[in-house]
């Protein structure tokens, strides 16, 4: 038990949680606009003392999680399902995830999603190095495009813009 004990704390998670503050907040009544949450990072950044900050639907190794099926040159590829997180800009830097390829998220920038009318509006993603040797067998993904599936059996195109280290998603 205390050998297991030792090799799991020293486990490389793929990102920093030294000096890191996770605040986990919801609206109360209706939801808020990315607009009103971009806000409230944008002051905490400015605050003395912070390095960085950003937004993510829940913080790394919180037992949350949203998988997928995902489609590349239009077939399902089910070796195993991709996890998703969405994320702000910066939450890469803030995470000390290192970005191997492309670029970070940049404001405007949108996940793919579904509309109140289920008609699919595409968005962009970044992957992590797992993505790339099991959806594109290793090669580079930058540019290239696949589809998800966030709800019922619309399908949404996702174009890569980045790649960056892998990290433990849950647990």
């Amino acid at each position: 038990f205390v050998a297991t004990f030792a090799r799991l704390s020293n486990l490389p998670l793929g990102f920093s949680h030294d000096h890191a503050l996770v605040i986990d907040v919801m609206a109360r009544g209706k939801p808020q606009p990315a607009e009103a949450w971009a806000s409230v990072v944008d002051t905490l950044r400015q605050s003395p003392g912070v390095e960085s900050a950003s937004m993510a639907g829940w913080a790394l190794m919180s037992e949350s999680r949203w998988s997928g099926v995902v489609f590349v040159d239009g077939r399902p590829v089910e070796t195993r399902p991709a996890y998703f997180l969405e994320v702000s800009p910066k939450f890469f830097e803030t995470m000390r995830i290192g970005l191997v390829d492309g670029r970070d998220f940049r404001p405007g920038d949108r996940a793919p999603r579904v509309d109140p009318q289920n008609q699919p509006i595409a968005g962009i993603g970044i992957v992590n190095e797992a993505f790339a040797r099991i959806y594109f067998d290793g090669q580079n993904p930058l540019g290239r495009q696949v589809t998800v599936r966030p709800r019922n059996e619309v399908h949404v195109p996702l174009q890569i813009v980045g790649v960056v280290r892998d990290t433990v998603y849950a647990n």
